[in-house]
């Protein structure tokens, strides 16, 4: 006896993928806080604008760039992303702008700055220390009367005079 069988397709079959495999991630060949114009170590003035920038080299896909302050985050207002570079190879140079006015984000003087990059699960960080120059800000506030910066040995003067004034005319 003949036994016939029916079979019957599946509602949904798995769909073969079309598409490459993805390369693998590659991290970037460098990452590097950028200080423009501004020589190591890393001395800001109450008032002066700090602008520094975060740039990864070489990484595919793009390198997602994070600042920190002092082991904070910073918010965006204080961020300005560049335009990525693309080069030959496919590889990518991301840059992340950090501005401030100092001495906003300085703690006891001192700020530590960390730029985190981060490509698929590879993940790398780097730092620099920057200070707050406050004997600067009294150097520098020194003028005279005619909006010409006195030295100190015009201070020096000034005070000598006062002490003689003082000792001449007593109360």
């Amino acid at each position: 006896m003949c036994v016939l069988h029916l079979c019957k397709a599946p509602l949904f079959s798995p769909r073969l993928s079309s598409s490459l495999p993805s390369s693998p991630a590659v991290p970037p060949r460098s990452v590097e806080i950028e200080a423009p114009g501004s020589p190591r170590p890393l001395w800001y003035r109450p008032g002066q604008e700090v602008l520094l920038n975060c740039t990864a080299r070489g990484a595919k896909p793009r390198t997602t760039l994070v600042w920190e302050v002092n082991g904070k985050q910073v918010r965006h207002t204080h961020l300005y992303q560049y335009t990525d570079r693309l080069d030959k190879r496919g590889r990518v140079t991301s840059t992340l702008g950090l501005r401030w006015r100092a001495p906003e984000f300085f703690d006891e003087r001192r700020a530590v700055v960390t730029c985190r990059a981060s490509v698929g699960a590879y993940s790398t960080s780097t730092s620099d220390t920057m200070y707050l120059d406050l004997a600067a800000t009294a150097r520098y506030n020194h003028y005279s009367s005619c909006g010409c910066r006195a030295g100190g040995a015009w201070a020096v003067l000034g005070l000598g005079v006062l002490v003689l004034f003082c000792r001449r005319y007593p109360r």
